[in-house]
């Protein structure tokens, strides 16, 4: 038996090699082309910002220069990868053995969903429920004691994620550095912070050497 095709806009066409078709196959065709055509679509950003809400599932892609893909999410059009790289300014801070302290970032390097804010500059914020993947990287300035970094979901530290480095290379470039990635099931709003300890008390971090990204994943 022979079948049509959908044409540019995802319609089905009938035409004479259909003629076997039923009438309940052409309707159901007819519904899974809707569907299909329902799900994709593109424009300006300005008419983005008017297809509201957003039809959950659906893509939507810019026709301006930057191109950026955007998914309907609980009624929202959120980038279709969203996450933050940032860079810290904690020259001062002072992690203290055995306690776990938030690391506080100075800015985004690159923020495609609202993943930070500086009135709040510890948290790295899920814009949307989803899986989020965080990862960080810590540089302690000392040479002689090493350092942890660990994550912790909503400011409660998950020790799986808990990783302490000791001292490497010759002595005027060692430095710990510990790096942890893991990934977390949040809600909208909902964050995870960076946190560090030294294994000595009063040891500084290093800013160019530290660093933390948070993407969504799924």
């Amino acid at each position: 038996m022979a079948f049509g095709s959908k044409n540019a806009r995802g319609i089905y066409l009938y035409g004479e090699d259909d003629n076997e078709l039923n009438h309940s196959a052409l309707l159901n065709k007819l519904g899974q082309s809707v569907s299909d055509a329902t799900k994709y679509f593109s424009g300006t950003p300005a008419q983005r910002a008017l297809l509201t809400p957003a039809p959950e599932g659906a893509t939507w892609k810019d026709t301006d220069a930057a191109g950026r893909v955007w998914k309907g999410k609980a009624g929202v059009w959120v980038r279709a990868t969203e996450g933050a790289t940032l860079s810290t300014d904690n020259v001062n801070m002072l992690p203290v053995a055995t306690t776990w302290q938030a690391v506080v970032w100075k800015a985004a390097l690159y923020d495609h969903g609202g993943c930070f804010a500086s009135a709040k500059p510890t948290r790295l914020v899920a814009p949307t429920a989803g899986l989020y993947r965080v990862s960080a990287t810590l540089r302690y300035a000392s040479t002689v004691y090493g350092g942890g970094v660990a994550l912790a979901p909503k400011g409660v530290v998950d020790e799986r994620t808990a990783v302490f480095a000791d001292v490497v290379g010759a002595p005027v470039v060692a430095s710990a550095r510990p790096h942890v990635e893991d990934v977390f099931e949040l809600n909208a709003g909902e964050y995870v912070e960076v946190m560090a300890a030294g294994i000595a008390n009063g040891m500084t971090l290093t800013p160019a050497g530290c660093g933390a990204t948070i993407t969504c994943v799924g």
